[in-house]
Formats: structure tokens, C-alpha cells, sequence
């Protein structure tokens, strides 16, 4: 059985004020958010999800989908 679980969604203007990408390495992008907090993603993660969703027909997910 696979499963999804979104911890947190943040919506971050690349570009625009602080926010930015530093780098990409061993799978990871690193990031400084709108308000120029230091994240990271985990690249592998996001795939793993995203072909979760593509299995259960809920990519991109809905609006309504918290």
C-alpha cells in the first residue's frame, strides 16, 4: 500500500525579495523562503509523491485537497 502525507505546503516566490535557490546537491534543493528562512526539499521525496498521486489519478491535486 502507498500512501502521501503533505506536512507543510508553502508557496514561495523564487526571485522576488529573499527568496532564492542556493544549490541543488545529492538530491536535495536548498532554498531561502520570502522571508529569507533557510529549507530544503528533498527531491527524491517529491518524486515518490508525485507518483503516488499519478497511481491514484489525483495529480495535480485539487483544490479542495488540504
Amino acid at each position: 500500500m502507498r500512501f502521501f502525507e503533505f506536512k507543510s505546503v508553502e508557496l514561495v516566490h523564487i526571485g522576488v525579495g529573499s527568496a532564492n535557490i542556493s544549490s541543488i546537491a545529492e538530491g536535495t534543493l536548498f532554498y531561502s523562503n520570502d522571508h529569507g528562512q533557510k529549507l530544503a526539499i528533498d527531491l527524491v521525496e517529491c518524486a515518490r509523491i508525485h507518483k503516488c498521486l499519478q497511481e491514484i489519478g489525483a495529480f495535480p491535486p485539487g483544490e479542495d485537497m488540504d
